[in-house]
């Protein structure tokens, strides 16, 4: 009586040898289509529907329309590091005219700098405790360098500020640049691309959006989903 052990045969295909799984045979496509994949289930054969509205333009506008903005009962913080000053001094420049041009007093904006961005969420943990601002802004300029500190940072720091705004019930605005180089920081701060322009009024809004569901302010402006 001879033994006989089950043998079990592998498949092996060549690497030259096209597959349906392979990216070989993946088809190129543009940015509104999908690209192949193979379907497992033959029997069953998704539908993909096509969204209204959206378009992939490269050069379609990345603005946000504000609308008319009354920030006139809005105490505003803003916390900002003088790493990177000149550039965080532009950005901070234009983002209080901002705040005046949509009527928040400046009698009624705090401000606190730090030495760093990475200082920016525990100086904006002080301000809700102590200055009872409606919103803040935390404003800071990180490049990156040769090493990984500038990724341990960026992440540390925007943790920090989201994790902020949500235990205080107090809108923070990620007023941080994060740039691979000094030019993209230097043209995101300069001009009509200045950064600043866009936090302050995010603040504006945000922070209206806080006193009407506290019940401390009517806002007139709708939100649209």
């Amino acid at each position: 009586m001879s033994n006989h052990h089950p043998t079990l045969f592998v498949l092996l295909q060549s690497p030259w040898q096209k597959s349906p799984f392979s990216r070989r045979n993946t088809e190129k496509s543009s940015c509104c289509s999908h690209k192949y994949r193979p379907n497992l289930f033959p029997g069953f054969v998704p539908k993909v529907r096509g969204v209204r509205g959206i378009t992939c333009k490269k050069d379609a506008s990345k603005g946000v329309d504000f609308g008319v903005l009354d920030g006139s009962a809005l105490r505003v913080g803003i916390v900002y590091a003088r790493w990177n000053d000149t550039i965080v001094r532009n950005l901070l420049k234009a983002c209080k005219e901002t705040l005046v041009a949509c009527k928040v007093d400046p009698n009624n904006t705090v401000e606190f700098e730090v030495p760093g961005s990475f200082e920016l969420p525990m100086a904006a943990r002080y301000m809700t405790f102590s200055q009872r601002v409606d919103c803040i802004i935390a404003i800071g300029c990180l490049i990156k360098g040769e090493t990984s500190h500038y990724e341990m940072i960026a992440q540390a720091v925007t943790n920090g500020l989201m994790e902020i705004g949500i235990s205080s019930n107090i809108p923070v605005i990620y007023g941080v640049l994060t740039c691979l180089t000094e030019e993209q920081a230097v043209a995101r701060s300069t001009g009509d691309d200045n950064h600043g322009i866009a936090w302050a009024k995010t603040a504006v809004e945000m922070g209206n959006l806080k006193l009407s569901q506290f019940g401390q302010a009517k806002v007139e402006r709708a939100i649209k989903f």
